[in-house]
């Protein structure tokens, strides 16, 4: 190759092109030796490689044809120094094929501003070329994920670490639909800020050879970097008694976890899932407070929170109002008050059982007798503690004084022979209905006997049975109207009776009890001497 293969001055592109090769792949080993003249015209030497399974090198001066390969170039800076002035061996090993290929090597004498006439261009010298073809190898590695997320995360830039089935492998990376590139690292990937929600790197190998893993390795996982909600869904939120309080909870991101804390406590473990049983508390103020933990280690930084008092402490009990000693009043009222606000009150007077007051803060007594009494009232608060030590008050009904003109005792005289008339009377009704009823019943068994005989028609029969059950009802009526006629002319009279004994006996200004009259016979209470006062000796009404 030399400077006459082209005439003037221009460029010279001369090819020396090998055989074809049917199976070039990375590894194979070339190598030939060359020199130069002993000149000061620079020369240039190219050794390309073609891989397509043709071996052309075009056409004109500045193609390459098929040769799109440069493995090498003697003196690329077209030098007068360099390249070699004697015999030197030039080598090298093909690299970046995938699998096999078919093509061949070829030399370029490549000179620009050469010729006869040009600047560059002499005279060089290629000997001994040799080509090792070695055995080819088109198995791609294997490519596997060593670390890195794999499930929920809330790093946005996660990093991977991977590895190949091959020592020497090249990696390439990619995210989600990216296309697949360099990676951030030898064996390492760090990817760009994610969104949350759900991704996947994927990441693969190619060999010194130059094949690519067609399977890469994949990892899918999710980012997520926003903390869960909490919500407290039952425990005390107002004043409770319950001194060991339990709480529910739950979050709004399924498979948190929950740390909870009372008062000024750190966060800990809850004492279950999603419920909290507190330590034993004091009464007072107290604040539960619980926050979540999602999958991915993100914490509400705002925990839910329920503030609530506790109270085991009963109430006291005040009377404020009525009788503490004597009174002549037999239905008496009572006032009273809590030292809690809204409280409930139970009452009960002498032994009987505590029950609802007869208003919020008071109660008045049902009839009482004359005697001595205890009203009792308790307070209970509004989480259920009860006074256990009642507000009593101890009392005395007394009779009342009073005193009577002495005209009285002859109107009570008149009242007492007015009601004897009544009861006389009374009785006579009475006397008579019990006859005609005894008559009713005669006449109706007699019409009942003849009904059973054959004597009469059934007809007549059946009449007479009907109008004579008439009369037995009618008279039944009369006696039963009588009775009770007789029963209130004896009340009247012992009514009378009773004024005009008190009566007579305030002839001389004497306190004279005035008996309360029997909610359930309407008949005067004893008063030391029999009911029926007639037979007594009474004062003289004046």
């Amino acid at each position: 190759m030399n400077f006459n293969a082209t005439t003037g001055s221009n460029t010279i592109s001369v090819w020396l092109v090998t055989p074809p090769y049917s199976s070039l792949s990375n590894g194979d080993a070339w190598s030939f030796f060359t020199r130069q003249a002993d000149s000061t015209f620079p020369d240039r030497l190219e050794v390309r490689m073609s891989t397509n399974g043709s071996c052309s090198a075009g056409s004109g001066p500045e193609s390459v044809g098929d040769f799109t390969t440069l493995l090498t170039t003697v003196n690329p800076g077209l030098t007068t120094t360099g390249y070699p002035k004697t015999w030197t061996e030039i080598s090298g090993a093909l690299a970046g094929i995938k699998g096999a290929k078919t093509g061949c090597l070829a030399f370029r004498y490549f000179v620009t501003n050469g010729g006869p006439t040009g600047a560059n261009s002499d005279y060089i010298g290629i000997d001994t070329y040799s080509f090792d073809d070695q055995p080819t190898d088109i198995t791609a590695p294997d490519t596997t994920i060593l670390t890195g997320p794999d499930g929920v995360t809330q790093d946005s830039t996660p990093s991977f670490t991977f590895e190949s089935s091959e020592t020497g492998s090249t990696f390439e990376c990619a995210v989600d639909d990216a296309t697949f590139g360099p990676c951030t690292g030898p064996e390492t990937h760090t990817t760009g800020d994610l969104t949350d929600g759900d991704h996947t790197f994927a990441v693969r190998a190619t060999d010194a050879a130059g094949n690519t893993d067609e399977t890469p390795a994949t990892r899918t996982f999710t980012v997520d970097t926003t903390a869960p909600d909490t919500t407290i869904l039952t425990g005390p939120d107002g004043v409770t008694q319950d001194t060991t309080p339990a709480f529910t909870f739950e979050s709004t991101e399924t498979g948190s976890t929950f740390e909870c804390a009372v008062d000024d406590a750190t966060f800990g473990p809850c004492t279950g899932p999603e419920t909290h049983t507190t330590g034993d508390l004091t009464d007072g103020d107290h604040t539960f407070a619980v926050r979540a933990t999602d999958a991915a280690g993100n914490t509400d930084e705002t925990p839910a929170t329920r503030t609530f008092t506790v109270d085991t402490t009963a109430p006291d009990t005040t009377i404020l109002t009525g009788p503490d000693a004597d009174t002549q009043d037999t239905t008496p009222a009572f006032t009273f008050e809590s030292t809690e606000t809204g409280s409930t009150f139970e009452c009960a007077v002498d032994d009987a059982t505590f029950g609802p007051c007869t208003g919020p803060g008071t109660h008045t007594a049902d009839q009482l007798d004359l005697g001595a009494h205890v009203f009792a009232v308790r307070a209970t608060d509004s989480v259920g503690n009860t006074d256990a030590t009642p507000a009593t008050r101890t009392f005395t009904v007394k009779a009342a004084t009073v005193v009577v003109p002495p005209k009285v005792c002859n109107a009570e005289k008149a009242a007492v022979a007015k009601a004897k008339t009544a009861v006389t009377k009374a009785n006579k009704s009475l006397t008579s209905a019990n006859k005609k009823l005894k008559s009713a019943k005669k006449a109706l068994k007699k019409a009942q006997k003849a009904q059973r005989a054959k004597k009469a028609s059934k007809h007549k029969k059946a009449k007479a049975v009907a109008k004579a059950k008439k009369k037995v009802s009618s008279a039944s009526k009369r006696v039963k109207t009588a009775k009770k006629t007789v029963q209130k002319a004896k009340r009247n009279l012992a009514a009378a009776s009773s004024r005009l004994t008190a009566a007579s006996a305030s002839r001389h200004l004497l306190d004279a009890p005035v008996w309360p009259r029997s909610r359930t016979t309407g008949s005067a209470r004893r008063t030391g001497r029999r009911r029926n006062d007639s037979a007594a000796p009474a004062r003289r009404a004046p």
